[in-house]
């Protein structure tokens, strides 16, 4: 899924601040399947690997790793 981010938005995250926004975006989305009237089960575990890649992406992109 990080591999996957990469191609789709080569470049790198800035800064806490993009990283925080980026993940507040794919949280919204996911709260926004979770507040279907008939959430899709698919779609939630989507947008949560989308969270855990963004995620993941962050700590690389910011060197935050050790």
């Amino acid at each position: 899924a990080v591999a996957a981010a990469r191609r789709k938005h080569p470049r790198a995250i800035a800064c806490p601040h993009e990283a925080y926004g980026v993940l507040a975006e794919e949280v919204a989305e996911f709260f926004d399947e979770v507040r279907a009237q008939k959430p899709d089960r698919r779609r939630m575990r989507k947008e949560l690997l989308h969270i855990a890649a963004m995620a993941v992406r962050a700590i690389e992109d910011l060197q935050l790793n050790e």
